[in-house]
């Protein structure tokens, strides 16, 4: 260790210049706003106030840190510990960065974790730049690695569940640790590392906005998805509003709820708006949420408490295609929870799916329609992908649709030539993205829309926002 025998931690988030492409709309996926990485934030709240560790992190994308600059970034700090969180669709800049920090400073472990490492454990342990794995729920592992680390018990790593970890040529992977229920438990994430003042929403009408999760988990059974049937776990109302309290006094009035499904427990739900309520906490937020678990009381609550989105997996305007999916849910809910919404008057965006195994061109313009007919404010379509370790790759494999499961290839050596790919019978990959491109286009280029939404700016700096995205989707 160096420091006066501090052990120097530094969490990465890094550049975005090897993104593989997603399945939503590329002009959409390529202008995002820079959002906080919770992931991370969430284990080094775990160790941060540790006497013996020094923490730092380096958001490059809201530095505007490209690879020399983040390669001098590292060799200035002269960390003992380089930690960062994948997905999938970032672990090109992950390993970049990676090897990046060996570059910079040759004695430094690299430690990852993520979804794309809970996904691929045994697989990315095994690439040379990485040192260490956490997969599972990461705060406790992570803990007690850095904890073996700055008491130089090396031998006791060998032994933590939820860590991977080398011995020379030798790989050692410990089972995943249990699930912790109680999140109360966790210390409110290390926002405190954070330039707070650089994360913002397009939608969050010029004031400072942050993602935090209430919830993690999804007990549903939607084909597509890595986390179907996985135990829902949560903050209590009481601990989610402490958060809120603690980012509003750092100048953040608008918040984005990034659990998948946060309308799992209605009730608790209900009684977070009422605590926001109670409290006179003036906010705005958006959620996610499924059309089967919300009434005109749970929405009503959001609307006073400050809910100004909501997003719902709408997936299709086929009842046909929506079994498929295993979505559980039928058309007359999506119109009847829509309808109670737009009452409540919170503004709904609608996400689809394209490119489902046997789908027709008429059956997605059918799909858009629909979501026009049901008066959804926003709007966004993915193609169907069958993404690793989810029930839909699986099925197209029984079903011959997938030759093979590529993405294992891809985890064990990543390499910037990947592409996704769809897989679908009937459609090239183009295509479906000619078809993605051009289903949007209709939906936001419908003159009634365009007043509508032009009737609701409010500032100069909101209508820059808004444009820079319609103008991304229109071109």
């Amino acid at each position: 260790m160096s420091n006066m025998n501090k052990l120097k931690v530094l969490f990465i988030i890094q550049p975005d210049t090897k993104r593989i492409w997603a399945a939503v709309a590329e002009k959409l996926d390529s202008g995002r706003e820079f959002r906080a990485t919770l992931g991370l934030l969430c284990v080094a709240a775990m160790i941060k106030d540790f006497k013996d560790v020094e923490c730092q992190l380096i958001d490059c994308s809201a530095s505007d840190f490209g690879y020399p600059e983040l390669h001098e970034a590292i060799k200035n700090y002269n960390p003992d510990l380089v930690c960062m969180s994948a997905l999938t669709f970032s672990i090109l800049d992950v390993r970049k960065s990676a090897q990046v920090a060996k570059e910079a400073c040759p004695n430094t472990k690299v430690c990852l974790g993520g979804v794309h490492i809970n996904l691929f454990p045994e697989e990315t342990l095994k690439l040379k730049e990485v040192d260490y794995i956490v997969h599972g729920e990461g705060e406790i592992p992570f803990k007690e690695l850095v904890c073996a680390l700055k008491d130089g018990d090396t031998e006791s790593i060998k032994s933590i569940q939820g860590v991977g970890s080398k011995v020379g040529s030798e790989t050692i992977l410990n089972d995943p640790g249990e699930i912790i229920r109680e999140m109360d438990s966790f210390p409110i994430p290390a926002y405190d590392l954070l330039d707070l003042s650089k994360y913002s929403h397009v939608l969050s009408q010029g004031r400072r906005s942050m993602s935090i999760q209430t919830s993690r988990g999804c007990p549903y059974a939607c084909t597509f998805c890595d986390i179907r049937k996985t135990a829902f776990r949560f903050k209590s109302p009481e601990k989610v509003v402490e958060e809120i309290t603690y980012l509003m006094k750092t100048g953040n009035t608008d918040f984005f709820i990034v659990d998948d499904t946060i309308s799992v427990h209605k009730n608790r739900l209900n009684d977070i708006c009422k605590l926001i309520i109670k409290k006179g906490i003036k906010i705005t937020f958006k959620i996610s949420a499924r059309v089967d678990n919300l009434d005109s009381e749970s929405l009503k609550l959001l609307k006073e408490a400050g809910c100004n989105r909501i997003n719902f997996g709408v997936e299709s305007g086929s009842q046909r295609l929506l079994d498929y999916l295993e979505k559980d849910v039928t058309l007359e809910q999506i119109k009847e929870t829509f309808r109670l919404t737009r009452e409540a008057g919170i503004p709904t965006c609608a996400y689809l799916i394209i490119g489902i195994p046997t789908e027709t061109v008429s059956e997605m313009k059918k799909s858009v329609k629909f979501v026009a007919d049901i008066r959804a404010v926003y709007f966004n379509i993915s193609i169907c992908t069958p993404y690793p370790k989810t029930a839909l790759t699986d099925n197209m494999i029984a079903d011959n649709l997938l030759p093979h499961n590529y993405w294992q290839s891809f985890a064990e050596d990543p390499q910037e030539n990947f592409q996704v790919q769809f897989w679908n019978n009937t459609f090239e990959d183009n295509e479906l993205r000619g078809l993605q491109q051009n289903l949007m286009k209709s939906f936001y280029k419908r003159p009634t829309y365009l007043f509508r939404e032009l009737c609701k700016i409010r500032s100069g700096s909101e209508l820059l926002r808004k444009a820079k995205v319609g103008l991304r989707i229109l071109r």
